[in-house]
């Protein structure tokens, strides 16, 4: 019996492996895929850790001058890296951080943020600056917290964070994964679109926003971009 749960075991890893090598060639041939980090603020990090280079390609260019006290970044060197082989052949890798205010409702979201060191674009402003076709090195910051993107400077001042104008959950166009396999969903529907993928269900995880009692992170993501 032991005998065959260890092959039932090495089957099932072989299989995980295959999957993931489907999934990365997948990426690789996309070309316009993000990946994103979850930044929970509960996970341990060792401080002289540097982010990898398939992490790093991601990261802003330094800034040639200090920012100032309120504008300087929050942490999220906390955040859980995808695996490497996944993050290599997507198009970039963003963070999530959801910040909530001190009585519980997000009013905010981090555009960049510190991830050992560096300034690295959150999953909004990475998702957002390439669907404009601006890369990350081509993102500026001011000392003062303006971030400029392409022709468009959005006001970070504030710990280079925006405060996004939450609307209902119904103005953000949801589908179901289940209408995408059974086909009632077209896949063209999403053509010239930013298409965000994460749980919405009542198992995920849920935030209070200004429009919303309940909002997935990948909701507020998508508040964001909006």
């Amino acid at each position: 019996r032991d005998l065959r749960a260890i092959e039932q075991l090495f089957a099932q890893a072989e299989r995980n492996l295959a999957a993931d090598h489907r999934l990365a060639e997948t990426l690789r041939r996309s070309n316009n895929i993000l990946l994103t980090m979850f930044a929970s603020g509960t996970t341990r990090f060792d401080p002289d850790m540097r982010a990898p280079r398939h992490i790093s390609r991601s990261a802003l260019n330094p800034m040639s001058e200090q920012l100032t006290p309120l504008a300087t970044p929050i942490s999220a060197s906390d955040a859980a890296l995808p695996p490497a082989r996944l993050a290599k052949n997507a198009d970039g890798v963003g963070i999530l951080k959801i910040t909530p205010d001190k009585d519980g409702i997000v009013r905010s979201a981090p555009l960049v943020l510190d991830h050992f060191g560096a300034l690295h674009p959150s999953s909004a402003l990475l998702g957002a600056a390439t669907s404009l076709n601006i890369s990350p090195r081509e993102i500026s910051i001011s000392r003062d917290g303006l971030i400029k993107l392409g022709n468009l400077t959005l006001d970070a001042s504030n710990a280079l964070s925006l405060r996004p104008h939450f609307r209902d959950k119904r103005a953000i166009t949801t589908v179901s994964a289940a209408s995408l396999l059974n086909g009632s969903t077209k896949a063209e529907s999403f053509r010239n679109r930013i298409v965000i993928i994460g749980a919405t269900d009542t198992n995920a995880r849920h935030f209070a926003t200004p429009a919303a009692s309940f909002m997935a992170p990948v909701e507020i993501m998508a508040q964001t971009i909006a």
